[in-house]
């Protein structure tokens, strides 16, 4: 059971690393208020059958995960929604995490 909890594991990184990276990590921050969005939880069923399946491989590559890109994305620009709402002391500080508009050119 250890040895498939460590496979598991190294797959998640290994999946992260591919892609999302530490770029869009930051929407994962949102992921418990995404979780109760009504709106996702067809994604989270079908990302969670496909993770199952995914489980069942022996060899894994990370473009073996390519149908799951898009709830994967999906999630991510949710999670991109819920941050771009943070208010700190009645300033909008969310919007500056997640606007591209600030970016130097």
């Amino acid at each position: 059971m250890a040895a498939f909890n460590l496979e598991m594991a190294q797959r998640i990184v290994t999946a992260w690393g591919f892609y999302l990276g530490p770029a869009l990590t930051i929407s994962l921050f949102a992921l418990p208020r995404v979780l109760r969005d009504y709106r996702v939880r067809g994604l989270l069923i079908v990302g969670l059958f496909c993770f199952a399946g995914m489980a069942m491989i022996s060899f894994f590559v990370p473009h073996y995960a390519a149908p799951v890109a898009t709830i994967i994305i999906a999630l991510v620009l949710q999670g991109m929604r819920h941050i771009r709402t943070l208010r700190w002391n009645g300033k909008r500080v969310g919007l500056f995490l997640v606007d591209v508009r600030w970016a130097p050119k």
